[in-house]
């Protein structure tokens, strides 16, 4: 078989393998596997010094896979969660070959014999930064608001910003109790109201219908490009009572935002849109951020636009108009929905600028779906 040929660098890898192992056995002083912590990647904001290892591995972000020992491979799990992927296929040929896939990937993992030095050192290294966190409860692990970059924080200091932000009579207001069960059950009654109209099945109504609710958390993300590393207010509505009621909602109104005149995907379709756009001498290419953009937007001024778009709404939901509305205002500003909710309202705003405005500008944009 020649070293050219599909096999070689599998091939390449078995020998390497075997290489590193024989050399780990052998030598007096085992290296550790080389790590390079990439400094965009972590930030550390405390004084606290982290071992370099350490550093690396909280690097690789929460979503980096871990490797499994095969005592503790969800087994069970892995094939729910395939066959719940293979059912979304609608090609039948193509479904039976993600599901051979799928029962080669779960045996090829257990019968595996041997660990990989890689695997091995991740393993070690996050035996490690266990103990070091355990040793170190001030520290918090954090995800920054923007690109994807680890920090650590101070509890003390991330505790005394979120007091702040709640504290903040302007936007936020104590509630004598909890209105969670009401809530609760006023989804359910709008809910059930679909279902007697005939917009949903029994099988939609089962998902939407909430039958142990938890009030929405709020928690925060550094905003490590600003001064102070202020944080950013996230309100995880996760298990919250009209959760899935409003991802359904998002379902309906995002097709309203499809012919947007105004949104740009992300910096490169921006680049693109004005890459043949000439700045002259007196005029100026500017950015502006809305502050606390979700909160701020008031609820009847939501429903009002909602309402004013029902002829293109109506298009994808067999809800009547006041129906529709009904179930919008049952639901909160910081949910699922809120985002689609204020790419709207931002949408009509800057419709109405363009209209009234004297000096029109010649290129307006907006970021599309805002999070």
């Amino acid at each position: 078989m020649p070293m050219g040929s599909p096999s070689s660098p599998v091939i390449a890898d078995i020998i390497m393998e075997e290489l590193l192992k024989k050399f780990e056995q052998e030598s007096v002083n085992k290296p550790r596997l080389l790590t390079k912590v990439i400094p965009e990647w972590i930030r550390n904001t405390t004084s606290i010094q982290i071992p370099t290892d350490i550093q690396w591995l909280l690097s690789l972000g929460p979503k980096h896979a871990l490797p499994i020992d095969n005592k503790e491979f969800p087994l069970f799990k892995e094939i729910a969660d395939g066959e719940n992927y293979i059912q979304t296929i609608k090609d039948k040929e193509k479904q039976e070959m993600e599901r051979n896939n799928l029962t080669t990937l779960p045996r090829d993992h257990l019968n595996k014999k041997t660990t990989s030095v890689r695997d091995k050192f991740i393993s070690d290294t996050l035996r490690s930064a266990k103990l070091f966190l355990k040793n170190h409860k001030e520290l918090l692990i954090l995800n920054a608001e923007k690109g994807n970059v680890t920090v650590l924080m101070d509890k003390s200091e991330y505790d005394i910003k979120m007091q702040t932000i709640v504290n903040d009579i302007s936007t936020y207001k104590v509630l004598k109790r909890d209105p969670t069960n009401r809530l609760q059950d006023k989804n359910n009654e709008l809910v059930e109201k679909m279902f007697s109209n005939k917009i949903i099945d029994v099988k939609e109504k089962n998902a939407l219908l909430c039958k142990t609710a938890n009030p929405p958390r709020i928690y925060g993300l550094p905003k490590i490009h600003k001064e102070g590393n202020p944080l950013r207010p996230i309100c995880s509505s996760v298990n919250s009572p009209s959760n899935n009621l409003c991802k359904y909602d998002v379902k309906i109104l995002k097709n309203v935002t499809m012919s947007s005149v105004y949104n740009v995907k992300d910096a490169i379709e921006f680049k693109n849109k004005i890459k043949d756009t000439y700045v002259y001498d007196d005029e100026s290419l500017v950015s502006f951020d809305v502050v606390s953009l979700f909160p701020s937007i008031p609820v009847d001024l939501a429903l009002e636009i909602i309402a004013s778009k029902w002829e293109d709404i109506k298009e994808y939901t067999y809800m009547s108009k006041e129906l529709f509305l009904t179930v919008r205002s049952g639901m909160p500003m910081g949910s699922p929905s809120s985002p689609v909710i204020a790419d709207i309202i931002m949408e009509e705003l800057l419709k109405k600028f363009e209209q009234e405005s004297v000096n029109k500008p010649r290129l307006l944009t907006k970021i599309g779906e805002l999070n």
